[in-house]
């Protein structure tokens, strides 16, 4: 398996994944100790969105094996901030396929419970 979270420096590591066809999905285990948090917000700290879509994309490329590259986020929200507030692990369902061009198409919701954090659809290429 490779190692989820080298990218941005260790922020995250994943706890489990399971996968049944083109779906995948993955706990991790954020730290909240992580210096990106001192910035974003030292009083409030909350994972910023551009995090989340690289978490993404970073589990995508375990999911495939193959280093990936966003090329298009075609639909993108924020329900919730991801916090300290909602603890240490949070589950990002991933649904991909491949496209003709080569280009994998991926969405993805990021949740815990019943509290949806983030949804995305776009498209990733291999590199």
């Amino acid at each position: 398996m490779r190692t989820p979270g080298l990218l941005i420096n260790k922020l995250y590591v994943a706890v489990s994944r399971k996968e049944e066809g083109n779906a995948s999905d993955f706990t991790i285990s954020m730290d909240w100790e992580h210096s990106i948090f001192k910035g974003h917000f030292p009083e409030n700290p909350v994972l910023p969105g551009v995090c989340t879509i690289q978490i993404i994309g970073e589990l995508l490329a375990e999911i495939l094996d193959n280093d990936v590259r966003l090329e298009k986020a075609s639909a993108v929200k924020y329900p919730a901030f991801i916090s300290p507030a909602h603890g240490r692990e949070f589950n990002f369902s991933i649904r991909h396929s491949l496209k003709e061009d080569g280009s994998v198409a991926c969405s993805a919701n990021v949740y815990k419970g019943n509290i949806t954090f983030c949804t995305f659809k776009g498209e990733f290429r291999k590199v």
